[in-house]
C-alpha cells in the first residue's frame, strides 16, 4: 500500500512539475532528460554565450554542419521573459565547460533560442563550449537531477508492541541505509537550491536489542524473554524527504528481520515509521 502511495505521490508530483517546469519551446523531452536521466543538467536563465567545437554523434569535424563561431544562447525571448533553457554538463578543462543544449531550440541568426515544433535537432548533437568565467548562479545552476545513491539514517522508529497491547513505542537505535530514487528540484530560483527526494525502495543495517516472546499468557514484561544486542537488516524501506543545501530529512517507513536462531524476533518483518537524516552524496 505505501509503495503505490509512492507512486501515485511520484506520478502527481511530475505531472505538476511538467506543466509548471517543462520549458514550452524545449517541451517534454528535455524535462524528462533532466529529471530523470542525468543529474549534470543545468539552467540559464541569462544570455550565455557559446561556441560549437564537434558533433557528439560523428565525431570531431563540424564539416557537415553550417555553424557559426559563436552563437547567444537567449532564453529570455517574448512572450516568456522569465524562461529558461536547459543543458547538459559534459566536462571542465582548460578554462572551459563542455556542454550539449537539449532539444526544442532553434538558430536565429547568431541567438539560440527555444523553438517547441520549429526546433532543429541538429543543435541536440553539437558539444559546445562556455568561458567558465561566463557561468554564474544565473546561467549554471541544477535543473534536477536522478539520484544515484544516497546514504540516510533513520535514528528515530516508532514500533508498535504487539505484545503490550499494540502499544507504540519510541526506539532510537544506530542504523544505515543506502537508498535509491529520484530528487527534483522545487521552484525555478538560481540561488537557491532545494529539492525533494522521492524514495520508493532503500537497504540497510541497524543495532536492535533481540528479544522473543517466551510465554504468551503471562503478563507485559514476564512474557519476554532475555534481551542481546544484535544486528537486524532493513530489507525494505521507502519515503520522502527534503533536501536543502544536500541535507535531507524525512519521513520513511519499512521493515527488519533477523536471521538463524535470531528469527523469532518481536519485531521480524513488523512496519516501522521513522524521521530519517541523510546527507546527499552526489552534489
Amino acid at each position: 500500500m505505501r509503495t503505490k502511495i509512492l507512486l501515485a505521490l511520484l506520478v502527481t508530483f511530475f505531472t505538476y512539475q511538467v506543466n509548471a517546469q517543462a520549458p514550452k519551446g524545449q517541451g517534454i523531452k528535455a524535462f524528462l532528460t533532466a529529471s530523470l536521466l542525468n543529474k549534470n543538467v543545468y539552467k540559464t536563465k541569462d544570455k550565455l554565450e557559446v561556441s560549437p567545437v564537434y558533433a557528439k554523434k560523428t565525431g570531431v569535424s563540424l564539416e557537415a554542419f553550417d555553424v557559426r563561431d559563436s552563437y547567444i544562447v537567449t532564453p529570455k525571448m517574448s512572450p516568456n521573459p522569465g524562461s529558461f533553457i536547459r543543458y547538459k554538463e559534459l566536462k571542465s578543462e582548460g578554462g572551459y565547460t563542455y556542454i550539449k543544449l537539449l532539444p526544442g531550440l532553434a538558430y536565429e541568426g547568431n541567438k539560440i533560442v527555444r523553438a517547441g515544433d520549429r526546433a532543429d535537432p541538429e543543435i541536440a548533437n553539437l558539444v559546445f563550449r562556455v568561458k567558465d568565467d561566463a557561468l554564474s548562479p544565473a546561467t549554471h545552476y541544477l535543473a534536477s537531477s536522478g539520484i544515484l545513491g544516497k546514504l540516510l539514517t533513520v535514528p528515530l522508529k516508532l514500533r508498535k508492541e504487539e505484545f503490550n497491547d499494540g502499544n507504540v513505542v519510541l526506539q532510537g537505535t544506530p542504523s544505515i541505509m543506502y537508498a535509491f530514487g529520484w530528487k527534483l528540484k522545487l521552484g525555478n530560483h538560481p540561488y537557491k537550491s532545494s529539492y525533494i527526494s522521492i524514495i520508493p525502495y532503500a537497504i540497510g543495517i541497524s543495532a536492535q536489542k533481540h528479544f522473543s516472546v517466551k510465554d504468551s499468557d503471562a503478563p507485559y514484561p514476564q512474557n519476554l524473554g532475555e534481551k542481546t544486542d544484535e544486528f537486524a537488516l532493513t530489507y525494505y524501506a521507502g519515503g520522502l524527504a527534503l533536501e536543502f543545501d544536500n541535507f535531507n530529512v524525512g519521513l520513511f517507513w519499512g521493515k527488519d528481520r533477523m536471521f538463524g536462531d535470531r528469527d523469532n524476533w518481536v519485531y521480524q518483518k513488523k512496519g516501522w515509521v521513522g524521521v530519517g537524516l541523510g546527507y546527499d552524496l552526489f552534489k
